[in-house]
């Protein structure tokens, strides 16, 4: 599974979901939704250039947290087996989960 911008395109609600879900403490994860509130940008290009717009998706590319908070993200693709000796393992863009 190729997923193009991850970090950009990650739903910040369903990450959320998914560490609420993973027992992840609430005041971490509102601390996520909190860093999440209230981002603008603008695009220019070609000499044109948009109002400026919130942006509700994405986590912060560059910060040492996104890698682990992405984990997050995906796991729901993989669901336990129920065999303790198996392995299953699902590579999303440039993260590899293993369960």
């Amino acid at each position: 599974l190729d997923i193009s911008g991850a970090f950009p395109n990650a739903v910040i609600p369903v990450l959320i979901h998914n560490m609420r879900k993973r027992r992840i403490p609430v005041e971490f994860t509102d601390w996520i939704v909190r860093q999440n509130e209230g981002r603008k940008t603008r695009l220019t290009f070609d000499g044109f250039k948009s109002e400026v717009f919130e942006v509700w998706n994405g986590i912060d590319q560059g910060n040492p947290l996104s890698m682990p908070i992405y984990g997050f993200y995906g796991p729901d693709l993989l669901e336990e087996s129920g065999d303790p000796d198996e392995l299953q393992t699902v590579f999303v863009d440039d993260t590899t989960f293993l369960a």
